[in-house]
């Protein structure tokens, strides 16, 4: 068996360990969604019988397990995962990364809108003798104003646990912490790709494949009980089993 590992602290929604897409089939979708050089250098590295094997294994290893990743301590607030803005209900926010200083969000304000990736900065700050982790957000890259044009969001958690985090218009992100939901590391054989999901409409999903902080891939899913079943490139209806307990997707 495969294990991806999450750390707890990125992005399980759902709070909790998700196995996801094996680490293979991570390589395919960054083959599929390469450019042309990159291409080329792999095929030029095997032949092609060799190539598209390599391909089929990637797809087809059995037993493969994603979890959340966490951010740091089991104790502190994870705070990598999916949020939804009520200003923007229909759009989204994700937030990656390692869960150090600094980390990425994915953010699209409605289906048909543009998507931006806005670094985020975070940093520790006292509050009535305790600590909590505030974010300073670059919105230079959506807004087009001056660099730095940020803004700064609280990371709280509401009555039922849940992390939200707050800003200074009174505006909340509340974070989704139902079933498969979230992000998701690859600890196997990739720990730098990192997968999200996120609901679409109904039991349509998407996934996206980051690598190094970019988009590697994107593909389709539809949830199912308990299968989901998972469009990757080249290999479609693949089925990867949600255990809600242990909020794990497993592919055998």
């Amino acid at each position: 068996m495969i294990t991806l590992s999450a750390c707890l602290f990125l992005l399980l929604i759902v709070g909790g360990c998700n196995a996801f897409q094996s680490p293979s089939a991570a390589v395919v979708s960054s083959i599929i969604k390469s450019n042309d050089d990159t291409t080329t250098a792999l095929c030029s590295l095997l032949d092609r019988r060799e190539y598209i094997t390599s391909l089929l294994v990637t797809i087809t290893t059995p037993a493969v397990l994603l979890t959340p990743q966490q951010t740091c301590a089991a104790t502190e607030l994870n705070f990598l995962g999916v949020y939804t803005d009520p200003k923007h209900p229909k759009g989204y926010r994700i937030i990656f990364g390692n869960g150090g200083e600094h980390v990425t969000m994915k953010m699209q304000d409605d289906p048909n809108g543009e998507i931006y990736f806005l670094p985020i900065r975070v940093v520790d700050k006292d509050d009535a003798n305790t600590v909590k982790k505030q974010f300073i957000f670059d919105f230079s890259l959506k807004t087009g104003g001056p660099a730095n044009d940020s803004i700064v969001g609280t990371l709280e958690k509401d009555r039922e646990g849940i992390p939200i985090i707050t800003f200074p218009d009174g505006n909340t992100w509340k974070k989704r912490e139902t079933g498969p939901i979230g992000v998701y590391k690859d600890e196997s054989s990739n720990p730098e790709n990192l997968y999200s999901i996120r609901q679409v409409k109904g039991v349509d999903l998407t996934v996206d494949l980051y690598n190094n902080e970019k988009v590697a891939a994107t593909f389709g899913a539809k949830a199912g009980n308990p299968a989901i079943l998972f469009d990757f490139p080249g290999k479609a209806g693949v089925p990867g089993v949600f255990n809600m307990k242990k909020k794990t997707i497993a592919f055998e």
